[in-house]
């Protein structure tokens, strides 16, 4: 199940950091030159972080930091240019830690005062699309920890082979969460009824279109959305077999004409 991408919303949150707000510090050096860390939180999809030759037990980090602490409500993910291609480079295992430090050079990966703030296991492709930038959403624990300016990101597994990547990962806040559900809820409500499938389907939908107004944050909305996200590909599968039935009653009147 492929998560919707709305580019006017996704554009509204990389805009801070192709306005320079999120800056690399340090990590796990990419491909090429243009394939670093850093790219991970340029705000281009355009660029991504892709590391090759990522061995079992190896780990990736990405340490960044943002132009003033920041309290985040939940984050974005943009898969890679060719993740339809090679959709086992996406991301499997990951974390996310925040810290406050007195320096840029005191931000190391491997320095005292990080703080767990998400952790990531075994992520499928509901909620991390294997498709071409396709981006997906992730709630934080950060409720009662205080803002911070460091981040760091550790990536300990692809989803298989020895390459991961990722175009961008980027913060919203509890506004932005606000608009983020808006255009679920719109992709929900957009879907059609009006055809002709079985009717309990069609009710059942209708029963909890309402649903997603009630999550409380990016993960909830992402279950919701993918719940009902199910509910329409049953509903278009059922529509299907009645026009193939309808097709057949056809077929059968038309013989039955001829003879």
């Amino acid at each position: 199940t492929q998560l919707a991408t709305d580019e006017a919303y996704l554009d509204s949150l990389l805009t801070s950091a192709m306005n320079g707000s999120y800056v690399g510090i340090e990590g796990t050096q990419g491909a090429n030159d243009k394939e670093g860390f850093a790219a991970l939180v340029d705000g281009d999809t355009a660029t991504k972080w892709c590391v090759t030759n990522f061995a079992a037990g190896d780990t990736a980090t990405c340490v960044f930091k943002v132009s003033k602490n920041l309290r985040p409500f939940y984050y974005a993910l943009v898969t890679g240019n060719d993740t339809g291609r090679d959709p086992e480079r996406n991301w499997l295992h990951w974390k996310v830690f925040g810290a406050n430090f007195e320096s840029d050079a005191a931000a190391k990966a491997d320095a005292e005062g990080w703080t767990l703030v998400d952790q990531r296991d075994s992520i499928t492709t509901d909620r991390l699309p294997a498709a071409n930038y396709a981006s997906a959403y992730f709630g934080l624990n950060v409720e009662a920890a205080p803002a911070y300016q460091y981040y760091k990101v550790e990536v300990t597994d692809a989803v298989s082979g020895n390459i991961i990547q990722m175009s961008e990962f980027t913060f919203g806040d509890k506004e932005e969460f606000g608009v983020l559900q808006e255009e679920y809820v719109s992709l929900v409500q957009d879907f059609s009824t009006d055809i002709v499938a079985q009717q309990a389907l069609l009710d059942d939908y209708a029963e909890h279109i309402s649903d997603i107004n009630d999550a409380q944050d990016a993960d909830q909305l992402m279950e919701l959305y993918i719940v009902m996200k199910k509910k329409q590909d049953t509903i278009l599968a059922s529509e299907k077999a009645y026009e193939e039935f309808d097709a057949f009653i056809a077929q059968i009147e038309t013989a039955l004409l001829d003879n």
